[in-house]
């Protein structure tokens, strides 16, 4: 014999668990109401909009099917539009058909099809994880949903169980396997059902045991950090984050839409651990809830005490047969089917499509005519420069989001880093500027112009050796060219000519003559022999990355790459 239930699914897929399931179950008579021809082997088949015939095969089930009989409702929602009073019938059939050894079988192609009040006597059952979610196979039907709820699985009795992004809060406890199914189910649902224009997604996997591994391509996903990456990516994309707070609490006052963010952190105590300021910033997020569209999902082995208390516990489900199989295909498949995620940090210094461009800063305009206004460009790169694909970093060293793709916005790479910033030069910039600056309070990068007044007249590269000064003041003497003007010292030797803007280099500050300190138009500060004589910041110092061209500038005390002339 077999049980009550109902198989979800696309036609072909349904066809295929019946003929298993009723092969496996003999001594059956299979009868059917559906449409068509029906390969399954049945007793007999009557067309819906056949009433007399439906009619009286309902009744015969009622009253005296013999042991064995099966009815078989097939396309529930198609048998069911022709007769109205069918769900009390097969109802009834279902609830006392079971004591006289008669069964009943219901076909759909969503669970919404199936009423209910017949739900209580079936067990449900998805063909597959698309099925699961109501998704046709070719995912032309993708992103139907926008309410931020989507199922993880199904209950004991074969029933989804749906996980609500709109609670503020979410725990998924339990080792490492076990945690994975169950992020994977929920987070690959979420995705395939919710376009990234309702919902992105912040990745932290804080003690590298692949619980995101995969995910990181599809556009949704904002960024996708691991315990393998340094301090300064996780100071970096905790700067992101507290812009992105700041930019949706503008959007929301402006009356703008914005997706909402689902901030997952896997070992939240770990990354707190790390870095502190995560302690103050994950309560922000978790303050934030409904009114920015922030929710967090923590995962681990157990919460730790200082982390925000009387979180829900995670719905039980048991996940998709399938689920690791669209954990490796559906990612990919969903990229460039939706707008890329908003990124919470900047791109890839010199990862610049040919068709992005940048706008310069206003530069002001001074008496001796440097700093006058240069007009926005296209970033073009050169033959030889970097190309999608090509093993590029941003300024603080961050593991990207995902690989390069022919979108419409610059997306980060999962790439290791390059062993020198080879990817940026001159010829990817717009006249003028000689790098890029991180700007993390805006979520943006701009290009870095050195701007020389009759106030501020002077400048200074330092750094230890190795760290590329030489080839700055080389970038800055291509941008700067006129040497009647300036007067570029790569160390001691020429005499100083105080009527000029004068660049010098140094391996510290001590080195610099004290009126070109006191007068610093431009400054960039490499990695130092020790952080704490910085000019900029001692704590800042010691988190630039030790590879030539990467330092902080002066003003504005902000992360930069140098490009090379």
């Amino acid at each position: 014999m077999i049980r009550n239930f109902a198989v979800v699914g696309p036609g072909q897929a349904t066809r295929e668990r019946l003929t298993t399931a009723l092969a496996a179950a003999p001594n059956i008579s299979v009868y059917r109401i559906g449409r068509g021809a029906d390969p399954l082997p049945v007793s007999a088949t009557f067309d819906p909009a056949d009433a007399p015939g439906c009619r009286s095969l309902l009744d015969w089930f009622e009253r005296g099917a013999p042991s064995g009989a099966v009815l078989l409702m097939d396309d529930w929602a198609l048998c069911s539009g022709l007769d109205g009073e069918l769900d009390r019938t097969v109802e009834w059939i279902a609830a006392f058909g079971p004591a006289r050894g008669v069964q009943v079988v219901v076909t759909a192609r969503k669970w919404s099809d199936v009423p209910d009040r017949l739900r209580r006597h079936l067990h449900g059952e998805a063909t597959d994880f698309l099925a699961l979610h109501e998704i046709e196979p070719d995912l032309g039907n993708r992103y139907q949903r926008h309410d931020l709820r989507a199922a993880i699985g199904a209950d004991a009795r074969g029933w989804p169980v749906y996980i609500d992004v709109n609670s503020t809060l979410a725990a998924c406890l339990g080792r490492p396997a076990d945690r994975e199914q169950k992020l994977l189910s929920a987070l690959l649902g979420l995705m395939v059902t919710h376009s990234s224009a309702d919902l992105n997604f912040a990745l932290f996997d804080m003690k590298n045991v692949g619980l995101f591994d995969g995910l990181e391509t599809a556009p949704h996903v904002a960024c996708a950090l691991s315990g393998e990456d340094d301090d300064e990516v996780l100071q970096q994309f905790h700067d992101g984050l507290a812009a992105e707070l700041d930019r949706r609490r503008r959007l929301r006052q402006a009356g703008e839409p914005f997706p909402a963010l689902m901030v997952c952190v896997d070992s939240p105590e770990t990354l707190v651990e790390r870095c502190p300021a995560y302690r103050g910033l994950l309560q922000s997020l978790s303050g934030a809830g409904h009114e920015l569209g922030v929710h967090l999902l923590y995962s681990g082995d157990g919460l730790a005490a200082p982390l925000p208390a009387q979180i829900p516990a995670w719905p039980a489900a048991v996940p998709p047969y399938d689920l690791e199989e669209w954990a490796e295909v559906l990612p990919p498949a969903l990229a460039g089917t939706c707008p890329p995620a908003h990124v919470l940090a900047q791109p890839p210094a010199g990862a610049f499509q040919a068709t992005q461009k940048l706008t310069l800063p206003p530069r002001p305009s001074t008496s001796d005519g440097v700093g006058e206004v240069v007009q926005p460009v296209e970033l073009v790169p050169p033959v030889d420069a970097v190309r999608p694909g090509d093993a590029v970093r941003p300024l603080d060293a961050m593991r990207p989001a995902e690989a390069m793709r022919p979108v419409d916005a610059v997306r980060p790479m999962d790439v290791p880093p390059p062993p020198s910033p080879a990817g940026l030069s001159l010829a990817m910039l717009p006249p003028g500027a000689i790098g890029l600056v991180d700007l993390p309070s805006e979520q943006r990068r701009d290009v870095l112009v050195p701007t020389f007044t009759r106030e501020r007249r002077h400048g200074a590269i330092v750094g230890k050796p190795g760290t590329g000064k030489s080839t700055t003041l080389r970038t800055l003497g291509a941008v700067l060219g006129d040497p009647e003007r300036y007067q570029l010292l790569d160390g001691p030797g020429e005499p100083l000519d105080p009527r000029r803007h004068i660049v010098v280099t140094a391996r510290s500050w001590d080195q610099v003559p004290p009126f070109i300190r006191n007068s610093l138009a431009f400054a960039v500060e490499f990695r130092l022999d020790d952080p704490a004589t910085s000019l900029v910041d001692a704590r800042q110092a010691a988190r630039v990355p030790d590879r030539p061209g990467f330092g902080l500038s002066l003003p504005g005390r902000l992360h930069a790459q140098i490009a090379l002339p």
